[in-house]
């Protein structure tokens, strides 16, 4: 009798120490690619509007050209819609970016797309346009 019962102890206890799946649900995996996406939108936003920090226009392209790598970035961190369109946005992005101040109107509907998907996927930002 002592055997069974500490036989089904043994069995209770195994049970007890068994791993659990964790109660915290699963991060997103879109939310830090349409963050990121968002943030480049109002850095470039804050550029074309702004201008450049310095008086050296290679430096001012320089900067510019940095955000097509960023939204880049994004993209490969997206899954899904959101990859999908942030990567054409990329694809559409124009091949010198200071161009986007006089003709921003394919990039503006990219920019609009990517939100879309973003809030489809559960994922709330906001994304930055001038003019």
């Amino acid at each position: 009798m002592r055997a069974a019962i500490a036989l089904a102890v043994a069995i209770l206890l195994t049970g007890c120490s068994a791993a659990t799946p964790s109660s915290s649900p699963t991060e997103n995996p879109n939310r830090a690619a349409c963050s990121d996406a968002s943030a480049v939108s109002r850095d470039l936003a804050a550029r074309i509007v702004k201008g450049s920090n310095s008086s050296n226009a290679s430096e001012f392209k320089s900067t510019m050209e940095s955000m097509r790598g960023r939204f880049d970035e994004a993209g490969l961190e997206g899954s899904g819609d959101v990859k999908v369109r942030i990567e054409s946005l990329v694809a559409n992005l124009p091949d010198q970016m200071f161009l986007l101040f006089v003709d921003h109107s394919q990039y503006f509907q990219d920019l609009a797309s990517i939100n879309r998907a973003c809030k489809a996927d559960g994922v709330s930002v906001q994304f930055y346009t001038w003019g």
